[in-house]
């Protein structure tokens, strides 16, 4: 019997060997870190004043000096999601400067005429656009400095098109003088080429334009008569950004609004006005953001009033309302230090960031409540600064640990390619440490300033104020035994005397009914079918993005769109604009322009794109040569001159074509239009993105370059949005992957035994699965906001678990797993829950937000702290219970030696911990 029981013991011997040597590993790491912690701590409690007063300077200093100094607002969405490093900032770069030759991009204003899908065909609604022409041109101040209009041609400086152009340079005089009947204006309004002799595009002036011309109409005006058109569009292209360019556009979307207040007022109208501007997205994105942000200071306040009557008493000395209030005040100034930072060095302030605030509530409020309520669960006969130091010896690993696991959550975001990620991690990551700091600091020095408050017996809200209470000895025994309101359980009861408040005994019943075995199967059948359900809806996710989404819901550009789509069919905003470029090689040769053609056909080609392009300049090229010039006679050089010099190829081309002295053609570009890419279908986006570039890679003169150097590709502006979505999934499975490991890594060195580790890692990994499902079920898809999100995420959900698991390892004085279990929920439990709902109130007011933007938060939110708490305080607890190591009191002499020499290494370590102070307490107390 003894020799088949030997190697049981042993084996048994030999795993608490292992885990001891793993306790001593991580104690090795976190003992120097704990030792600093409680240094810090004391420090505060014993100068609480100076604390205070040095925390609050330092973060109004750093703010008020970062906003003076370095501080950058960026809200360009081309500039915050495109994907650095890609083809489009390599090709965007060369094509914006100098090298390249080209005149930077335009700015178009476009302008819809049109009653709703009424036929508007004819006189009136041809005056209404010349009215339209003329607030812009003559009714807006800045037109002429803005255009540089000079000469008699009106639109020299921002090309005009429009069914204006009918009439020699849009001239208004001309056409009331030429012009009294519809007849007459249809008859004009029909004609296949513009007085200058360019050809029309038809739906690039009108929208449902009837009757469609026939193929084979090249030049008779009368055949081809307009039966009716449901849209007329005029489109201005300003000169590039200037602050001067973006203030004008402005100024255009306010007189044209007021003109559409104008004509809505006149009886019978049916004719409006939508318009799109460059910078109108942008304008309208920050006007959305800057309307919602009230419900930031709303949910401070919410906070703040909820951490007051969690800490609040009917004894009027023993309250802690005002620490409650302490509490929001402490994550305040942890926002206003950690971006006042960022605003010295130089970090764009992002719309992006504006969210962050309500992440920083429910980190901060998770460690003010596990702090306040382990130091109502000290010993009330230590004094303050002893106290406080007890508060960090105990929980300073714990928070320490999941502050940690944040930061690397939210710094992994710095690795992202997309710059509105990168700068939203560099303002996260410092400010989680920085709030962790004034926890450590701020927030402890006013436990300490409250503490001494109510030994002086003054009133919480008041505290210029005395109460009248008795100073017996009776009332210092209840005081000392008293009950905190954030304590569930104290140690001296030895979990056996219950508290006195309501919510505690019900948190016990929750406990004790949590704990029966009946319970644990039905919480793992239930998370067991929770996670099949995740992941059956995770793989139902896709990725879809409208980006109307993100504006106010009363947007002018939702309008301008909806009408874009319900009666045009051909689009000409900027989702369409592409050009082919060929840069790099001799134009002359007929193999090269074979190969120009060759990739204009192959663009053509795509279903994306409906037509051939209406102006190519080699096309044009070709058939002018050969209609003009006889075989020989001429150089290439020669004959491109004559060609650039005549009208209409001049006006049409003088900008495509870049030559250099010489006369060679150094770089041209073809534009083509995206037309049938579905607007709001980001996959298609996707698909149609991708689908060009291997075009692009298939092509001869890019064979063995790198993309940056290629010769011929397409380039639009557009590709930053399709870029955006191509990149978003890969950012999110890489940041999310990243950040699971980084849990996992932190896990692993500090939780006392290695299976923590990948308990942790899995809990995480589920609650992204169901959080996806969830977002699913929400109609709420993986595109740019969702993706932030979930990024965000992490900081959260990994808080809620990590600290059940820490707890319950440094818990050692409990016979059973259950037992040891309940303790955990008991005393950092009840901490987790009042975060997670506070974090709720938090982002409460986010569900009355005006752009889906915040409402898309808000469902994420919803998720991640219905998740993550459900996981932390369910579904943790019970495993747990089932499977963590649990070394139960030994029997065996052997056993209990072993144990005794375990507590007398501890009892030594606790020693030396306490020596550290002894010295320095002796100094502070002996005054």
């Amino acid at each position: 019997m003894s020799a088949s029981a030997a190697p049981n013991g042993d084996s048994r011997a030999s795993g608490r060997s292992l885990t001891h040597l793993w306790k001593q590993c991580t104690s090795f790491i976190t003992r120097p870190l704990l030792a600093v912690l409680v240094w810090l701590a004391k420090l505060s409690a014993k100068y609480p004043w100076t604390t205070v007063v040095v925390s609050i300077l330092t973060a109004f200093s750093c703010i008020t000096v970062g906003i003076f100094t370095n501080f950058q607002f960026e809200a360009d969405a081309g500039i915050l999601w495109t994907p650095g490093g890609s083809n489009i900032e390599l090709h965007g770069d060369w094509l914006y400067s100098e090298e390249s030759g080209f005149p930077l991009p335009s700015r178009p204003v476009e302008i819809l005429v049109h009653a709703n899908g009424k036929n508007i065909l004819g006189f009136a609604a041809t005056k209404r656009v010349f009215d339209v022409l003329d607030v812009v041109r003559f009714g807006t101040p800045g037109y002429d400095a803005v255009c540089s209009v000079s000469g008699d041609q009106d639109d020299k400086g921002c090309p005009i098109s429009s069914p204006t152009a009918f009439w020699i340079n849009h001239n208004r005089s001309l056409f009331e003088s030429s012009i009294q009947t519809d007849e007459e204006a249809i008859y004009e309004l029909s004609k296949l080429k513009f007085p200058n002799g360019a050809k029309v595009a038809r739906s690039v002036i009108y929208g449902q334009a009837y009757p469609r011309l026939p193929e084979s109409v090249e030049n008779d005006d009368d055949i081809a008569l307009l039966e009716s058109v449901s849209v007329m569009r005029l489109k201005i292209d300003l000169p590039a950004e200037n602050e001067q360019t973006r203030q004008f556009e402005r100024d255009v979307v306010d007189n044209l609004s007021a003109l559409k207040d104008e004509w809505d007022k006149i009886a019978g109208n049916e004719i409006t006005i939508e318009l799109l501007t460059r910078s109108s997205f942008d304008d309208e994105l920050e006007r959305g953001t800057n309307a919602d942000i009230p419900y930031i200071a709303l949910a401070f306040s919410v906070m703040g009033f909820f951490c007051a009557i969690v800490l609040a008493k009917w004894d009027k000395v023993k309250s802690q309302s005002l620490l409650g209030v302490g509490a929001v005040v402490t994550i305040v100034l942890a926002i206003l230090t950690g971006y006042g930072l960022n605003f010295i060095i130089g970090t764009p302030f992002t719309p992006i960031v504006q969210i962050f605030p309500y992440v920083m509530v429910g980190i901060g409020l998770d460690d003010t409540f596990i702090l306040t309520g382990e130091y109502g669960r000290t010993d009330r006969n230590k004094n303050v600064v002893d106290r406080v130091g007890d508060v960090m010896e105990k929980v300073g690993i714990s928070v320490s640990v999941s502050t940690l696991t944040t930061f690397f959550a939210f710094l992994l975001g710095s690795v992202s390619n997309l710059p509105a990620l990168k700068w939203f991690a560099y303002y996260a990551g410092p400010t989680v440490l920085i709030d962790f700091f004034y926890q450590d600091t701020f927030f402890l020095a006013l436990i300490a300033i409250d503490d001494r408050r109510q030994k002086a017996s003054r009133r919480d809200c008041c505290p210029c104020c005395i109460a009248n209470r008795p100073t017996s000895d009776d009332d210092n025994t209840s005081e000392q035994e008293g009950e905190d309101k954030m304590t569930m359980i104290t140690d001296d009861d030895q979990n056996q005397g219950k508290s006195d408040d309501r919510f505690s005994r019900l948190w016990e019943s929750y406990i004790s009914f949590l704990m029966r075995p009946v319970t644990k199967v039905v919480v793992l059948l239930f998370f067991g079918g929770l996670l099949v359900v995740g992941i059956l809806g995770a793989i139902q996710q896709s990725q879809q993005f409208d980006f109307r989404l993100l504006l106010p819901n009363d947007s002018y550009v939702n309008t301008y769109y909806s009408i874009i789509d319900r009666y045009v069919e051909e689009r000409t905003d900027a989702i369409a604009n592409v050009a082919c470029y060929f840069r790099n090689f001799d134009a002359s040769e007929q193999e090269r322009q074979q190969e120009m053609f060759n990739f204009i056909d192959d663009m053509v080609d795509l279903e994306y794109v409906s037509s051939e392009p209406a102006y190519n300049w080699l096309r044009d090229f070709d058939t002018y040569q050969n209609q003009t010039f006889q075989a020989g006679n001429t150089t290439f050089v020669d004959r491109l001159d004559v060609f650039l010099t005549t009208e209409p190829y001049k006006s049409l081309y003088q900008n495509d074509v870049i030559r250099n002295d010489a006369g060679f053609v150094t770089a041209s570009r073809v534009y083509i239009r995206f037309d049938q890419v579905n607007a709001y279908d980001s996959k298609n986006q996707i698909d149609a993105y991708n689908d060009q570039i291997k075009i692009a890679e298939d092509q001869p003169s890019n064979a063995d370059i790198a993309p940056k150097d290629w010769q011929i590709f397409s380039y639009g502006e557009i590709y930053k949005a399709w870029g955006l979505y191509d990149a978003v999934a890969k950012e999110l499975i890489l940041t999310v992957g990243l950040g699971i490991a980084v849990v996992f890594l932190i896990a692993l060195i500090f939780i006392p035994h290695p299976i923590g580790a990948p308990i942790v890692a899995f809990i995480v990994a589920a609650i992204y699965t169901e959080l996806l499902a969830v977002l699913w079920a929400a109609d709420i898809y993986v595109n740019s906001v969702s993706a932030l999100g979930l990024a965000m995420s992490m900081g959260l959900v990994v808080d809620y678990n990590m600290h059940m698991f820490l707890t319950y390892f440094e818990i050692e004085d409990c016979t059973t797993r259950d037992e040891r279990v309940k303790k955990v929920l008991r005393t950092m439990g009840k901490s987790i829950f009042l975060g997670g709902f506070s974090t709720f109130l938090g982002i409460l007011p986010l569900a009355f937000a005006d752009s889906e933007f915040f409402r898309t938060f808000f469902f994420t939110f919803v998720g991640i702290v219905t998740l993550g708490p459900g996981h932390g305080l369910v579904f943790t607890p019970v495993v747990l219970s089932l499977i963590a190591p649990h070394t139960v009191k030994p029997t065996l002499a052997a056993d209990v030696a072993e144990e005794e020499v375990v507590l007398s290494n501890k009892i030594n370590i606790d020693q030396n911990n306490s020596y550290l102070y002894d010295s320095e307490e002796e100094d502070e107390f002996s005054a």
